[in-house]
């Protein structure tokens, strides 16, 4: 039987060998959310190991720890662990609550940092984990934040004096990160220091869907935790830059909070170690304490935290810093959580006897994905006694509905509600003023886009009942216009006019219908609305409907290639060329181009493509009759259907070869017979790669495996049981077959033992039963746990083997076998035994001449 990691070594290097083949012919192989809760639960994890001396000198460690403990909400849950060679929880994990308990928690956690020992990331992880399974995080979201230096070395002693320790050591750490994958613990790692191990560092992250930070010096602490602490609370980024200080004279900056900011954080950090202060000027200027503002300056550190409802501080505030040095800066904002209500515009007016379509934004970042959110609009009929909910559902990133009972005019009530796992966290009342009005139409379609410098016509109407007005004595409009105002802050109005002029792209005059040319010539998304304002019946109306977000992207270019392939047939024949096209635009495109050409014609003159395409199309071409034979070269230009989309390049020169049609057959075939020499060469280079292994494995596995080998332990005066004094290494011979000789006379033996009366010989030989050829048992060898090879016990007449009661003269030995032959007491040792089934078959010959 073959040793089970030598087995594994070779099975191993075969395998890359015979995945690596086909390649070797075929050349080089070119080769994708979950719950975001805002409240999380943190375990801050910091390295204290010894080498934290002098990779962290000044401490930087403490004051990030810190700041990224003031900068957690009081909702927050947190744990500090720290870890050398051991691991100590320093602080339990426990919700924050209060500003004191913070201030509590670093009190305990700053004479913890002092380096010692060395750095075991198992016993780190293990503490962390056991504390997640223990605490009451109400639904946080976890998170593991590890601060190290380094790489992990749990035991330098052991590490060098037993090599397979660190290979167990991180097979359990590996095990460890599995379950934290599995729990849904992810880790986020910061390291820094010339020992850091990036591959370790990377893997803690990836492998339980965390993030990492390498750092090149512990300066940069601050900004990561600060950057990973925003990415884990979907924290806006308000500023960053450094101040330089050494004149001594304050400095100051301006930051603006509006309405939809629900906290702001600033820190700010002397990163020379010397003092630092901060205050805060509020938009009203400076007097007494502004309530929700909280400053506290630390030694080398400063943080401002501004909180409360949205808009309570809203307006320009001032920060001022003194100090000597640099001192670095930074700010985040936490955005409220607010649903919009779009169409209707609030206070708006309604056709009567027209569906109410709602459309409903929230905001509030990234955190909405996938969090369990409802929006429902409760309408009140005038008069306050019919009330009707509508339920709202999310469709393309906003939640839309319909209202099908505007059938009375009056002012409608509408209460906006935002729902979170079906309670209801923020309203929005509004009214909508429902009239006996005509409804607006318009062919503006907001789903597409259109292309910048694209021009439309741009067409509206007005309706009651489904059909259309035209001005007349009733019916009187003093403006209609399409306005679109985009997220940039620019914005269009275009007046639509019913007065048949073509400058307007309207055909006819007084048919209802409004229409104005729109060049489109700003980039972005816009909203656009349709406003329309005049008489009808006697009642004045202001009319506006909220057409949706339309797009307005560059044109996009259509980039061409010619591939390779043949470029070459006989007169009236047809081959194809190959060309590759990639859409490089977010509309569909029309490529055209010219089919017929001098030399013959394109079964096709235009394709179309999907945004974003990107293909190799086939160009069927049919060369005429009659051409003679030689090189030729047509331009085919290539243009769009839509004009604005840009075609690079726009004229790709075709090449053809015209050959007879006895060339074209020998070339052809020419190419069939590279292709079969090619594939006979694959399959010679296989057979011989196959035959050189399996030699190969013959010289390694089995050749050796044929010679006799172990050793025959002999006494004449020992009993089964007893210790054997004498050996025969009777693998020295490297023979297959070694003879034992009790004749002094026989020339050809190997071994000769004394003091027997008996004259005769105990031969010791390995049976192949193998017939293959020496390939094939190399390959039979490896993939064979066991292969037909026997250790054959034998003597000559008139010598006799005495095994467990039996007389034999022939038998299989096996490793520990103990036998009597010739007064000697015998016993086989098989160096290999382990690897051998402790299995002993029956003698093989019947004793001849049995005594």
């Amino acid at each position: 039987m073959l040793c089970g990691k030598k087995r594994s070594m070779i099975l191993a290097l075969i395998m890359l060998i015979c995945l690596a083949l086909p390649f070797c012919f075929a050349g080089t192989l070119q080769a994708e959310s979950g719950f975001s809760q805002e409240t999380l639960a943190v375990m801050l994890v910091i390295d204290v190991s010894g080498s934290m001396r002098y990779t962290d000198p000044q401490m930087l460690r403490e004051t990030t720890g810190r700041i990224f403990i003031d900068l957690l909400s009081s909702e927050d849950y947190l744990g500090v662990i720290t870890f050398d060679h051991d691991a100590e929880v320093v602080v339990p994990m426990q919700r924050l609550e209060s500003t004191a308990n913070k201030e509590r928690i670093k009190n305990i956690l700053s004479p913890k940092l002092q380096p010692r020992g060395n750095t075991d990331f198992l016993k780190a992880l293990e503490t962390a984990y056991a504390q997640f399974q223990e605490a009451e995080i109400a639904g946080a979201r976890p998170a593991v934040v590890l601060l190290t230096d380094g790489e992990p070395d749990p035991d330098p002693a052991r590490r060098q004096a037993e090599p397979a320790f660190m290979a167990s050591y991180m097979e359990s750490l590996w095990k460890k990160v599995s379950e934290f994958a599995l729990e849904g613990y992810p880790i986020y790692t910061v390291g820094f220091g010339e020992e850091i191990d990036p591959e370790v560092i990377s893997r803690l992250s990836i492998d339980t869907k965390g993030d990492y930070y390498l750092l090149q010096e512990p300066g940069e602490l601050l900004v990561s935790f600060f950057e990973l602490l925003g990415n884990l609370k979907n924290r806006r980024n308000l500023l960053e830059t450094t101040y330089d200080l050494n004149a001594g004279a304050p400095q100051s900056f301006e930051f603006n909070v509006d309405e939809h900011t629900r906290q702001v954080n600033i820190v700010a950090v002397n990163l020379s170690g010397g003092s630092c202060g901060l205050s805060l000027v509020p938009p009203q200027g400076e007097g007494e304490a502004v309530e929700g503002v909280t400053v506290n300056n630390s030694d080398n550190y400063s943080l401002a935290v501004i909180s409360g409802q949205p808009g309570k501080h809203q307006g320009s505030w001032k920060a001022v810093l003194s100090g000597n040095g640099e001192v670095r800066v930074l700010g985040s904002t936490d955005l409220s959580l607010k649903a919009w209500l779009e169409e209707p515009q609030p206070s708006s007016q309604h056709p009567a006897n027209e569906p109410v379509h709602f459309k409903v934004k929230l905001t509030g970042g990234e955190y909405l994905v996938d969090m369990p959110l409802g929006v429902e609009i409760q309408v009140i009929k005038p008069g306050g006694k019919e009330e009707t909910i509508i339920p709202l559902a999310e469709n393309g990133g906003y939640y839309t509905g319909t209202y099908e009972g505007a059938d009375r005019e009056g002012t409608y009530e509408l209460l906006l509600r935002l729902l979170l796992d079906g309670k209801t966290v923020s309203t929005v009342a509004s009214r909508l003023y429902v009239r006996v009005l005509p409804s607006l139409v318009t062919d503006f379609w907001t789903d597409e886009g259109y292309r910048l410098g694209e021009e439309i016509v741009v067409t509206g109407s007005m309706s009651i009942g489904g059909k259309r007005l035209a001005e007349g004595s009733n019916f009187k409009v003093d403006r209609f216009s399409l306005h679109l105002d985009y997220d940039s802050g620019a914005g269009v109005s275009l007046q639509l006019f019913d007065d048949g002029r073509q400058e307007h792209g309207d055909i006819r005059q007084g048919d209802g219908i409004w229409s104005n040319r729109l060049t489109l010539n700003d980039l972005g998304p816009a909203a656009a609305s349709l406003l329309a304002v005049g008489e009808y019946r006697g009642t004045e109306f202001f009319l506006e409907k909220n057409l949706g977000m339309v797009d307005v992207h560059p044109p996009g270019t259509i980039y061409l290639g010619l591939s390779g392939g043949r470029r070459w047939t006989s007169p009236g024949k047809d081959l194809t060329f190959s060309l590759k096209i990639t859409n490089d635009s977010l509309f569909q495109e029309t490529l055209l181009w010219e089919q017929r050409h001098e030399i013959g014609s394109f079964g096709l003159s235009k394709i179309s493509l999907e945004p974003g395409a990107s293909k190799t199309v086939p160009l069927d071409f049919s060369a005429y009759g009659g051409l003679e034979t030689g090189l030729y070269s047509f331009p085919v230009v290539f243009t769009s259907e839509n004009s604005l989309t840009a075609i690079e390049p726009s004229v790709l020169e075709f090449g053809l070869e015209i050959l007879t049609p006895g060339e074209a057959f020998l070339r052809n075939s020419y190419r069939y017979i590279l292709l079969a020499l090619q594939s006979v060469s694959i399959i010679a280079i296989s057979g011989i790669i196959f035959y050189a292994l399996g030699l190969l494995l013959y010289r390694l596995l089995v050749y050796p495996r044929k010679k006799v080998d172990g050793i025959l332990l002999y006494s004449r005066n020992s009993k089964p049981g007893e210790k054997l004094p004498q050996k025969i290494k009777i693998g020295k011979t490297r023979k297959n077959t070694v003879i034992i000789s009790l004749n002094p006379e026989n020339k050809n033996a190997d071994y000769y033992l004394e003091g027997s009366k008996y004259n005769y010989d105990i031969i010791i030989k390995k049976v192949w039963e193998n017939n293959c050829r020496p390939y094939i048992q190399g390959w039979q060898a490896l993939l064979h746990r066991s292969y037909p090879l026997r250790l054959i016990l034998e003597c000559t007449a008139p010598g006799i083997i005495e095994f467990e009661g039996e007389i034999l003269t022939r038998k299989e030995l096996f490793h520990s076998d103990e036998f009597t032959s010739g007064e000697f007491f015998f016993q086989y040792i098989n160096p290999y035994g382990k690897w051998y089934r402790d299995k002993k078959t029956d003698g093989t010959d019947v004793l001849e001449g049995r005594i």
